[in-house]
């Protein structure tokens, strides 16, 4: 008989936070037949890429909670070493693609070089991100992204119709309010193949701005919340910061 595949990795990996002994590492479970409830288990190794020698490895489930993402915090490892990391559903033949990070040198060691890339103001309806698949080619140490990883608003605003590159696909199409809003507009982000490419080839250092949640926040509201209409500002902060932890590595 083959192979059974009951889940796929159709976000791809991502690994961030870099530090001189590890990293966090990333993905996320899709059910292929359906958003069953049951908990995914998964097994995650972590390979030197010079060698191949395994490193370290261990286990954890992807749960419906987390919007069935994955992270683990992955230490003990050498300073400024490059290492390769996998996913595997325990019990399924399914894999994730696999990833590559850097450790950090260890404090007080001179590096004659130190290559990372800087990124920021990701908005999907103004163009195409071939910045990361660039960037991917170019065997940076890290990147950092300063913020605004995506735009809250929906089809029509910022661009507007007439200004916009690409506006298919938008998910959702209406402005983000809930959790299961910014859940979606976190996937279609992480469906973008230039992003999958750069996150799976380097650690992503993350920071956030006010477009992850709303335009201009300011002490209990933002400009783009309207109280009145929308609701609870904290409400809509605490949905948009969940999905952030959720999504990003």
């Amino acid at each position: 008989a083959g192979a059974m595949f009951e889940y796929a990795f159709d976000h791809g990996v991502a690994s961030g936070d870099p530090s001189a002994d590890g990293a966090v590492l990333w993905t996320r479970v899709t059910h292929r037949r359906s958003e069953a409830a049951e908990a995914v288990a998964l097994r995650w190794t972590v390979l030197k890429e010079d060698s191949g020698d395994e490193v370290a490895s261990g286990e954890g489930l992807a749960t419906q909670e987390r919007d069935w993402t994955f992270k683990v915090v992955v230490d003990g490892l050498d300073s400024g070493t490059a290492f390769t990391y996998q996913f595997h559903a325990t019990g399924d033949a399914s894999a994730s693609p696999v990833g590559a990070f850097k450790t950090l040198p260890a404090a007080g060691v001179h590096v004659d070089q130190l290559r990372y890339g800087i990124f920021s103001c990701s908005n999907w309806g103004w163009g195409y991100f071939n910045a990361y698949d660039a960037a991917s080619r170019l065997g940076l140490d890290f990147a950092v992204h300063l913020g605004d990883y995506y735009y809250e608003y929906g089809s029509g605003h910022y661009p507007s119709v007439e200004e916009a590159v690409r506006w298919e696909g938008l998910e959702p199409r209406t402005e983000l309010l809930t959790l299961a809003d910014y859940r979606k507009r976190h996937a279609l982000t992480r469906r973008d193949s230039s992003l999958q490419r750069l996150t799976s080839r380097t650690a992503l250092i993350a920071i956030w701005d006010d477009h992850e949640v709303a335009n201009n926040q300011f002490t209990g509201g933002a400009e783009n919340h309207q109280p009145e209409t929308e609701g609870s500002f904290e409400a809509r902060r605490a949905a948009a910061v969940q999905a952030y932890h959720e999504w990003l590595p």
